[in-house]
């Protein structure tokens, strides 16, 4: 998903390399891919996907 919307790669367990921003941690990551994870971690919640971009649909 990271590489996917965000257009970055996870380097490490604390780095991810954004195009854009450079090294980067988790928390900067775009709120789509945040929505998504927690989405695909906890199936049973209940998330409003409305406000994630175009890029998250598939």
């Amino acid at each position: 998903m990271i590489r996917d919307v965000d257009r970055s790669e996870v380097i490490g367990p604390r780095v991810i390399d954004s195009p854009v921003l450079g090294g980067i941690s988790a928390r900067e990551l775009s709120g789509g891919v945040k929505t998504l994870i927690a989405i695909y971690k906890m199936p049973e919640k209940i998330f409003n996907a409305s406000a994630c971009g175009d890029n998250c649909a598939k």
